[in-house]
């Protein structure tokens, strides 16, 4: 297939004009000096002045609200303890002031409860942000990243040496190579270079690759339409969207409900996007198969190749875009699309079939309905929101809800690959308020006693996916 020369000036200008409307000028990447730490508050450890030539720094950006910053704070920790004397670590709070006014200081003493709280797992220093978010602006918006969480290395000489997420596997022996000095910035900017010079530009509200949107017209597999991931897509807005879920934003749902857009997915997940819906949706968890579903994809193939692309793999992974007409757009017209077209192009049979899949069942004692049973009937549901924040998570303190939303509340703390089940055998609406972190499920277990509850692991008959070679 022939391709042609993307020219990158618009991007160029792009990305430049964003990094100056968000008051940034300067454009970081791999080998540059590093920036000074201008913190707006140093909440614990050292002020960091200049950088120490006898030290490296792991310096990770992350906020009180990040499930995924804090799933890394007892490795940072860890590491911390470790490397002492020659590793320095901090923690910056950025993306906290998302009003920007900047007479706005109230979200410090939010950062302080929240770091008082983990003081056992947050043993390093830790700086907030001003409420001009200039911390963000000077490192992750400089170095094109908009999310959370991200940590940069910086080694003696005070150069960003690695940029990646605290919770990367490799980092530790990124670490071990800055400090004995074998680690090679030139082979990692090379790399960077070839991963990153030609971004085309992509909006997921488009049809992919029409008109040039992420690609060349004729990039095509087949058309509904599915491409080779080539690692040169950047997404504006999204960078994927299971669209057939039930979409809350009303001017969202008019313009996706009868699309699917999936960017750099496995093989293995084009599958389960297709045959199986098992996040729970908030808060009608009824509309999922969450629960009545493992969600996971169970291979039964003599040669699995085809399937052992992952979400860091350079092959393996493809693009899928499917739109079907408004008029007959529905959950099931559009997964039924997308499993035809996966049969058409790989061969594969799929079945759904029913085993005894591990899971952690919530159930409940014979007294459990006098502590739990609502006090207001038929009335609808309500959330009271604590003033104490507990990590990431509020606890559950809500009224008319059923056993269900606290299994809800305990998958999107924890997302473990055994979903939560009601065993409890109660069908009438109950109260809960119960402050405790959802992510410490041994701590969920001492807290739910109270209300004649608990956790028990155990095994379901749930429907599977079975991918079978064809006959």
């Amino acid at each position: 297939m022939m391709y042609t020369k993307i020219k990158i000036v618009s991007l160029i200008f792009f990305i430049k004009l964003s990094l100056l409307i968000q008051g940034q000028s300067k454009m970081l990447t791999l080998g540059d000096k590093a920036p000074k730490i201008n913190a707006f508050v140093w909440i614990k450890g050292n002020k960091l002045t200049n950088y120490d030539r006898n030290k490296i720094y792991l310096i990770d950006f992350g906020a009180t609200w990040c499930i995924g910053c804090a799933h890394a704070k007892p490795r940072l920790s860890a590491l911390s303890k470790k490397y002492a004397g020659k590793l320095e670590v901090i923690s910056l709070f950025v993306k906290e002031n998302n009003n920007l006014q900047k007479t706005d200081t109230s979200y410090v003493q939010k950062v302080r409860n929240y770091v008082q709280k983990k003081s056992k797992v947050i043993t390093y220093s830790v700086g907030v942000d001003d409420p001009d978010q200039n911390l963000n602006k000077n490192w992750l918006v400089a170095l094109g990243k908009m999310g959370i969480p991200w940590s940069v290395i910086v080694d003696q000489n005070g150069i960003i040496t690695w940029v990646g997420s605290p919770n990367d596997p490799e980092l530790e022996t990124v670490i071990k190579k800055v400090l004995d000095h074998s680690y090679d910035l030139k082979a990692a900017i090379k790399e960077l270079k070839e991963t990153t010079v030609q971004k085309i530009p992509f909006d997921a509200l488009k049809p992919l690759l029409s008109e040039g949107n992420g690609g060349n017209d004729d990039d095509f597999i087949f058309r509904s339409i599915l491409t080779t991931y080539k690692h040169n897509i950047q997404a504006n807005n999204f960078d994927y969207i299971g669209t057939y879920r039930r979409i809350g934003n009303p001017e969202l749902k008019e313009k996706m409900s009868h699309r699917i857009i999936a960017i750099g997915r496995p093989l293995i997940n084009l599958y389960y996007l297709a045959y199986n819906d098992t996040v729970p949706t908030w808060p009608k968890i009824g509309e999922t198969s969450y629960g009545k579903m493992w969600p996971q994809v169970f291979l039964e193939l003599k040669d699995s190749t085809d399937f052992m692309g992952t979400w860091k793999s350079k092959d393996g992974r493809y693009n899928y875009n499917l739109i079907v007409p408004k008029e007959k757009a529905s959950a099931k017209l559009l997964q039924e699309c997308m499993q035809n077209d996966l049969k058409s192009y790989f061969g594969y049979e799929v079945s759904i079939e029913k085993r005894d899949m591990p899971c952690w069942k919530l159930k409940a004692t014979k007294d459990a309905g006098k502590k739990l049973k609502t006090k207001t009937p038929g009335k609808p549901w309500k959330c009271y929101l604590s003033k104490e924040e507990i990590g990431n998570s509020l606890g559950i303190n809500y009224t008319n809800i059923t056993p269900e939303w606290i299994c809800n509340k305990l998958f999107w703390a924890n997302q473990t690959e055994d979903p939560f089940v009601d065993a409890t055998g109660i069908d009438y609406e109950i109260d809960m308020n119960m402050m405790v972190d959802l992510s410490d499920l041994n701590a969920v277990n001492e807290a739910l006693k109270e209300f004649g509850l608990y956790l028990e692991k155990g095994d379901t008959k749930m429907k599977v996916i079975v991918i079978r070679d064809s006959k």
